[in-house]
């Protein structure tokens, strides 16, 4: 398998007045939407000596770029 890597980013923005503790935060994974093959069907053969049409071909890869907002207030 490829060598794979996830690039992520997040910001938090915090409420600035007095007595009020409101944060928000963005997150975003994947920020370069890379889609690497993360897992191969590794079964060779399907009846002895018959090589199957999916050996080696992807059947998982990487999740594509998404983001979180999250909102945190203490009181």
């Amino acid at each position: 398998m490829p060598w794979t890597y996830n690039l992520g980013a997040t910001v938090t923005w915090t409420l600035p007045v007095e007595g009020i503790d409101l944060k928000a935060s963005l997150s975003v994974y994947n920020l370069i939407n890379t889609q690497e093959v993360i897992n191969v069907a590794a079964r060779y053969e399907g009846q002895p000596g018959v090589m199957r049409d999916t050996f080696g071909t992807g059947t998982r890869w990487q999740a594509p770029r998404y983001a979180q907002l999250m909102v945190n207030w203490n009181f």
